[in-house]
């Protein structure tokens, strides 16, 4: 995906970063390996600023149409991310291709691209290589020399073939495309689902908001990967059980440690077919 001086963009489509010291470190980081990088003015601008989101959407098409730039970063999460999807022009994101990265909040994004534009994006936050030599390097293996570091993941529960296109991301946040036209078509897909924050009963109110839309009656199987404060009382293979009370008997269930709000989190590509 990248060569040496590369140029990338980091953006915060969702709420503002409070760390500035973080964002410089990881400038630091990424041109260490080799990468230019291009930062967005509104990284650390407050979301309450009039009309920030349709200023947020302006700025995100302007890097996918400088051809320079060849991936785009978003480092953000929380809350505002889908504030901006009514303002992206998707013809432009069409048009100009790059991959877009970000995770949590930025669920809202991805299977937007994938709804609108049958594109895929990478569900990972960039800014876990400042956490571990171990990242940088898998990070440094998977887009500069084409290997599978970053997206090696292993799965428990019943071994099933799992083949097909995965959608989904953080559970709250893809929920909040429900009944707009950015829900990606759920028929014959891999459902992902994860999420940080949630006890057993606000998890439960989310599995139960799929099940009333049909999510759970279209896919083909469903990938869970970590459930943050649900797994402080639950082991991963009761969570898997928790799944099961809303889905058909028959629809595999796998789940993983390895993807989610964890600083060691791998990278899934959403929108791309996933054979397990």
């Amino acid at each position: 995906m990248f060569k040496k001086n590369d140029l990338i963009a980091l953006v915060a489509c969702s709420n503002a970063i409070n760390e500035k010291n973080n964002i410089n470190l990881l400038e630091e980081k990424l041109n260490s390996i080799g990468l230019s990088v291009l930062k967005s003015k509104y990284l650390t601008t407050n979301n309450s600023k009039k009309n920030l989101a349709e200023d947020k959407a302006r700025e995100l098409e302007n890097f996918y149409n400088n051809k320079s730039v060849k991936a785009i970063f978003d480092i953000s999460g929380g809350d505002y991310a889908n504030s901006i999807l009514s303002y992206l022009n998707f013809e432009i994101l069409k048009e100009n291709y790059k991959p877009f990265f970000g995770y949590s909040d930025l669920t809202t994004i991805i299977n937007s691209i994938y709804a609108k534009n049958n594109q895929i994006s990478y569900l990972y936050q960039v800014t876990n290589i400042l956490h571990s030599k171990e990242q940088l390097e898998n990070f440094k293996q998977s887009f500069f020399y084409n290997k599978n570091n970053i997206f090696e993941v292993s799965y428990i529960g019943k071994k099933e073939n799992i083949y097909g296109e995965v959608i989904g991301g953080n559970i709250r946040c893809f929920l909040k495309l429900a009944g707009t036209p950015y829900f990606p078509n759920t028929e014959n897909k891999i459902l992902f689902l994860e999420s940080l924050s949630g006890n057993k009963a606000r998890i439960e109110t989310y599995l139960e908001q799929l099940r009333q839309i049909g999510c759970f009656n279209k896919v083909k199987a469903i990938l869970l990967g970590t459930f943050t404060e649900l797994q402080n009382n639950y082991s991963s293979e009761e969570v898997i059980d928790i799944v099961k009370n809303y889905v058909k008997n028959e629809t595999p269930i796998l789940k993983t440690e390895q993807i989610g709000h964890n600083k060691n989190s791998k990278c899934l590509k959403i929108g791309d077919i996933i054979n397990i």
